[in-house]
């Protein structure tokens, strides 16, 4: 089985929050489907990129080994291939992404009640 250990909050022990995985600024419990989430989309793009890299290495080796690509054509090829990985990558910086929270149909649910 697989722990992740949380440090809640900056008044926590400086141990606690050296030893967690994940140390969150705030108090707010709301914050953890967000990371999350966010740890599975970086998961997803990890993933995406090892295949796209491994996928190009696969192509171009039988080009390179039976001579239908000379070098400089597979070493451009590479390189424009590797742009497209990191730019891939990149997208993992991007948090604009809207993550459903655990609480959010509940807390609807209070607010219609509070209107009536």
């Amino acid at each position: 089985m697989v722990g992740v250990g949380i440090a809640m909050g900056l008044k926590g022990s400086a141990g606690a929050v050296e030893s967690a995985d994940i140390a969150f600024s705030g108090a707010a419990l709301r914050q953890i489907p967000h990371a999350l989430a966010h740890a599975r989309r970086g998961h997803r793009i990890m993933s995406t990129t090892i295949v796209l890299a491994l996928a190009i290495i696969i192509v171009l080796f039988p080009l390179a080994l039976f001579g239908v690509l000379g070098l400089a054509g597979i070493v451009l090829v590479h390189e424009v291939a590797e742009v497209v990985v990191i730019l891939n990558s990149a997208r993992a910086a991007q948090t604009a992404q809207v993550v459903r929270t655990i609480g959010a149909p509940a807390e609807r649910h209070r607010a219609r009640l509070a209107t009536y």
